[in-house]
Parts: structure tokens; sequence; C-alpha cells
């Protein structure tokens, strides 16, 4: 009995490590500035006030959930990496612009839409991988991302684009789509200048 009573005593102790390790992988609620959203049921992260290069944000923030990245929230800082939450639609305008030391990023299948200049000027960048629900990407989004050598996008349906949405990116820049999307890709509005660049998913 008392073996027994030993065992389940370490497994607690492990589950309640891993649980303390999970919950210390966010970043603190206090490295964020947020505005609570119309009806007040949701809050927009609009500031990064922390000091980590490696920004995990919270899922929910003031017990609200996160659902959009505001306004130039992380324009200029120095990040390496940030990764963005399920719980978040939309990137807005100039949201990670001239992140210098920004590498990689993963935009989660729950985001909609990316506005314009969202990740403009991000010299490091060299690979971008856009979940399933991206519907819309704003003028200039990646515009300016030197080292962009590689986009990922797994959205069967090819987005709406804006306007020189990779300017000034690797010209031997590589997108790869859906294999059953590569067609429709290639023919469709913005993403046509793109068609000998536009390759299946491995």
């Amino acid at each position: 009995m008392k073996n027994k009573t030993l065992v389940l005593s370490v497994i607690l102790s492990v589950v309640a490590v891993v649980f303390a390790h999970a919950q210390q992988d966010f970043c603190p609620e206090s490295d964020f500035q947020v505005l609570r959203n119309s009806g007040g049921n949701s809050v927009t992260v609009t500031g990064y006030l922390g000091s980590s290069w490696e920004v995990n944000i919270p899922p929910r923030i003031r017990q609200l959930p996160v659902t959009a990245i505001g306004n130039s929230a992380f324009a200029g800082k120095s990040i390496s990496s940030v990764t963005i939450p399920d719980s978040v639609a939309t990137i807005e305008e100039k949201a990670f612009a001239y992140c210098r030391s920004l590498r990689n990023i993963t935009i989660p299948n729950n985001i909609t839409n990316i506005g314009d200049n969202a990740f403009s000027g991000n010299w490091s960048i060299t690979s971008l991988t856009i979940g399933n629900g991206v519907t819309n990407i704003g003028d200039y989004a990646f515009s300016g991302c030197l080292d962009l050598s590689i986009v990922t996008i797994h959205a069967i349906t090819p987005p709406a684009l804006g306007e020189n949405i990779f300017a000034d990116t690797r010209p031997n820049l590589q997108i790869e789509v859906p294999a059953a999307s590569v067609n429709a890709y290639k023919a469709a509005a913005g993403w046509r200048e793109f068609a000998d660049r536009i390759f299946a998913i491995w």
C-alpha cells in the first residue's frame, strides 16, 4: 500500500511540474498592452513591453481571449521568434513590421486576415508558414523581407492579395501550396504573377 501511495505521489508531482512548466511557456501578461474589443468579450494586443527575444503570446490576457494583434503592436521590437495563439483571428497593419531579428514565423490556422505591411521590413525572416484559414493578405504584407526564401501556405482557396506583398524579397522565392490547389493559385489574381514559383507542398 505504501508503495502505491509513493508511486501516486511521484506521478502527481511530475504532472504538477509539467503543468507548471507549460504555464511558464507564455510570456507574463504584464509584457503586453491590450485593448478590450467592442462587446467587451475579447482583447487586442496593442503593444509589447517585455524584454524577451522569444515571445509566446498568451491565448488569454485579463481573463479574456486574445483575438487580434493590433496596429504596430510589435513594430521595431527586438524579437527573434513569436508564437501566436490559436485564439487570434487578425493580424493588423504593421503589427510585426521592422522586427529586424525575427527569423521564422508560423501564422496559425485561425487567422483569416493579415493586414497591410504586417511583416514588412523584417530582414532576417527566411521562412514563413501560413495556416489554412487565411482569406486575405494586405498590401506589402511581407515586402522588404530580404532573406525570405520559402513561403508555405496551407489554404485550399487562394487568399485575396493586396499589392506587392512579396516586394523586395529573394528573386528565387518559392511558394508552396496544397497539391490540389497548385493550378488554382497559378490562375488566381495576384498569385498568377508568381506562377513559376508556385509548387506543391512536399
